[in-house]
Order: structure tokens, then C-alpha cells, then sequence
């Protein structure tokens, strides 16, 4: 019974956010079926569902802003559980929106891939091809998403006994899954994308729908994550010789600071767009800059116009590269250019690693102040990529996954620490706050295990 109502919720967004022009409606079982590939495309090109509202707790609970004492009660329940890495599986909602819609996204992209297996020998092999690699990335994505959140930190020394997510991998809501290994959560998403890199096209009509280009990206992001290196350089490579535009800081189409929202949506950077849900916390009267942050930008620095505007003696961020006040976090070619880099400090390929800095750099330096990085040791290097990294890539949802990926090694872990009403909290290297609780509902409706 259980399973049953877990398989009524899904079902029951799916069929209520659906599009009525393009879908058979059952009247009698009061289900939606899509029959051809244009209904199935249209499952996945609805953007405001395949593209929001993805995972933000991790972006609230990394150190990249503050919130002033007299706000903090104005946020929601789950919002003060990140922010103060509380432990807490009974949040506000029944069913956690960072959840819910991220399950929601991968039934809707085993419907397709279910629905196209059953249409196989059928015309539009092409699209049927790319419409498959669609539908892999989008279910990999989430379940990527999902694993920072929910599922500890990936490390070489994870067993088969680490817990990871439940797979659901056909559009049977009835079917009972219980958690996966943390290692196969990961071989899953990974299988996902190596045959998803493999049907998509390099080129497409919109940054809605993932390309060759994104799926190389996530590759990348994914492996990075993983601290595996040696296969994150090889697909940031991939992705770069088919993708390197940068916007220039210095004067370009897509950025005008002088805007409320200065960086353009779908911009030249953008591999895939994909937005964090709308939090309170991230709100512009909300969200105060972190002061130590602000500072690592040097004044010719033509991000700190760009991403903040200076309110009294607060800072603000409005640097999102989705145009809008919503925080991005897609897949562009900047984060993939200081992947390649990173991997190439680690490397030792000082020469390689410094020619991707400095591309970057030159497009964010004032063009009359500009001077190239010239640093020879390796691991000094490194240092300086990571703190690039940092600026380049703020409020971007990738903070949360970084300091889980750099805090499994001492030379570049961080206490992250906040004050709060005369309250001084910590959240230490290695802590289990690092992965945040199941939503109860979920534990009682499926029986799976709780976090710890």
C-alpha cells in the first residue's frame, strides 16, 4: 500500500503539470499517455518542470552568503535546517520539494525511455536516437543532484555497504526500490551519461535541451566530484574543443552591468540551463554576501560589478547566469575551463593549467590592468585555481559539492562557521551534516533507510 501511494503522488504531478494539446487523455483510468515522439519530446521540453526547481539546501548550507539575525526567522523551517546544518527528516512539507520534483523529473524521463523503447523499429531513428540521449541526461542530472544532497560524499574508498539512492529506473510507480550502494548510484548516473554522450547532437535548437557538448560537462562535473581526475580532464577536454566561448567582462552582448540582472540568459557560457528552486534565503533583500568572499576580488576585478552591487554596507548578488533572480546551476563553459585546469595542477602540466587561467582571467580582469599569472610551483597553483574557483563560480550549486570533494583532503578542507543571535556554529570536514536527511514522509510511505 505503501509503494501504491508513493506511485499516486508521482503520478498525480505528472498528470496535473501535463500539457493538455499534445496528451490522449484516458478517461476512464484518468492517465495521460504520450503515443509519438513528439509527445514524448514535449514531456521533456517542459521547461519550467525539466529545468527548475532543482536542489538548493547544499547552496544555503555552504559559506558563500550570510543572513542577518532579524531575516533568519522569516525563513522557511527547511531553510534554517540548512543554514544551520541541522539534522532534521521531519521538514515543513510532507513530501521535501528538493525531492519530490527531482523524482517527479526522472519518472518523466523513464516514461520516455520506456515509451521509446516500445516504438523501437519504428521511423525517426534520429530523433528517437537523441530524444533517448535526452532522456538519460535529464535522469542522470537529477540523480547527480539528488547525490549531493542526499548521499554521502563519494571517496576511492567507498564500499558496496555506503548507502546511496533509490534507482528508479522505469516508469513503474508501483515497483518497490529500496536505496542503492552509494558505488552504484554513481556506475548508474555514470552509465546513464556514457550512452547519453553518445545519441545526443552536438548542436540544438535550444540550452534547455542537453547537447554532446552538456553531456561531456556533466561527465566532467561528475567524475570531479568523485576526485577522479584523470577521467574529469578527459571529458573537460572533450567538452572545450567542441564548446570554449567565453563572455568578455570587458565589453560583450551578453553582460550589462548597469542591469538588475546583468548576465543574459542562454549566454555564449551556457552549455545547460538549469535553475535551484526559489528560495527565501536567496531572495536580493535576503541574501547578504559573505564579507571574506567580496574581498578575494581584487579592484580591477570586473566581477565584483558584474556579480554584486554594494547595498549601504552589505553586499548583494545579482550575477545569475540565468538573467533572472534565480540562482543558475547548469553546466557552462567556465566551470568546465577551471576543471580542466584543476586537473591540470594536479597533474603537474603547470604550462597547460596556467594557458586555462589566464583565458579566463583575461576575461574578467580589467583589459588596462591584466596581467598574466606566471606561477611555477604546482602546488601553489592549485591554491590559486581553487580560489578562482571560488569567485568564478559563487552561488553557482556547486559550493556544497566542492567542499565535500576538497574536505577529503586536510591541505584543502574548511570549517565552514556562522553567527547567529550570539550562537556560534560550526560544521567541521568530514561531518555527517555533509549529507542531509531523507524527508520522513519518504522514509514511512517506502520503508527505505534513513540517513544517519
Amino acid at each position: 500500500m505503501n509503494v501504491l501511494k508513493y506511485g499516486a503522488c508521482l503520478l498525480l504531478w505528472l498528470i496535473t503539470s501535463c500539457q493538455n494539446e499534445w496528451l490522449d487523455v484516458k478517461p476512464v483510468q484518468s492517465m495521460v499517455i504520450p503515443k509519438t515522439i513528439a509527445d514524448y519530446e514535449a514531456v521533456l521540453d517542459n521547461v519550467s518542470l525539466m529545468n527548475s526547481d532543482f536542489p538548493g539546501m547544499g547552496e544555503i548550507a555552504a559559506n558563500d552568503f550570510q543572513v542577518a539575525d532579524a531575516i533568519f526567522s522569516r525563513l522557511t523551517e527547511n531553510e534554517r535546517i540548512a543554514y544551520l546544518w541541522s539534522f532534521n527528516p521531519a521538514y515543513t512539507s510532507n513530501m521535501l520539494s528538493e525531492w519530490n520534483y527531482a523524482y517527479a523529473r526522472i519518472l518523466r524521463a523513464n516514461i520516455v525511455l520506456d515509451g521509446l523503447e516500445k516504438m523501437k523499429g519504428e521511423s525517426n531513428a534520429t530523433q528517437r536516437k537523441e530524444l533517448k540521449g535526452s532522456a538519460l541526461f535529464f535522469r542522470a542530472f537529477n540523480y547527480f543532484q539528488l547525490a549531493q544532497t542526499f548521499a554521502s560524499p563519494y571517496a576511492a574508498s567507498v564500499t558496496d555497504k555506503e548507502l546511496g539512492l533509490p534507482l528508479r529506473l522505469t516508469a513503474n510507480v508501483n515497483e518497490n526500490v529500496g536505496r542503492s550502494s552509494l558505488k552504484g548510484l554513481y556506475a548508474q548516473i555514470l552509465d546513464d551519461l556514457t550512452e547519453a554522450k553518445d545519441l545526443l547532437p552536438m548542436h540544438v535548437i535550444s540550452k534547455t535541451r542537453p547537447s554532446k557538448s552538456a553531456a561531456y560537462a556533466l561527465l566532467s562535473r561528475l567524475y570531479f566530484s568523485m576526485s577522479d581526475y584523470d577521467n574529469a580532464l578527459i571529458y573537460a577536454d572533450s567538452c572545450l574543443l567542441e564548446h570554449n566561448s567565453l563572455m568578455d567582462f570587458n565589453g560583450d552582448g551578453d553582460i550589462n552591468p548597469q542591469l538588475t540582472n546583468p548576465i543574459k540568459q542562454m549566454n555564449r557560457e551556457t552549455l545547460f540551463l538549469a535553475r535551484i528552486g526559489n528560495y527565501s534565503a536567496f531572495s536580493p533583500a535576503t541574501l547578504i554576501v559573505d564579507e571574506y568572499l567580496y574581498k578575494l576580488y581584487v579592484p580591477h576585478d570586473l566581477r565584483k560589478k558584474v556579480f554584486f552591487r554594494e547595498d549601504g554596507t552589505l553586499v548583494r548578488y545579482k550575477g545569475s547566469y540565468d538573467g533572472t533572480r534565480l540562482l543558475f546551476c547548469g553546466l557552462s563553459t567556465s566551470e568546465i575551463l577551471l576543471n580542466r585546469a584543476e586537473c591540470y595542477a594536479r597533474k603537474g602540466l603547470v604550462d597547460s593549467a596556467l594557458e586555462d587561467l589566464n583565458a579566463l582571467l583575461k576575461m574578467r580582469i580589467d583589459k588596462n590592468h591584466f596581467l598574466p599569472i606566471s606561477i611555477t610551483d604546482k602546488d601553489i597553483l592549485l591554491k590559486e585555481i581553487l580560489l578562482e574557483r571560488r569567485k568564478e563560480l559563487c552561488f553557482r550549486g556547486l559550493r556544497w559539492s566542492d567542499l565535500r570533494r576538497l574536505n577529503q583532503d586536510y591541505k584543502t578542507e574548511t570549517v565552514l562557521t556562522r553567527e547567529l543571535a550570539g550562537t556560534h556554529y560550526e560544521l567541521l570536514p568530514g561531518s555527517a551534516r555533509y549529507t542531509f536527511a531523507i524527508p520522513n514522509q519518504e522514509v514511512l510511505l517506502t520503508g527505505i533507510e534513513q540517513n544517519n
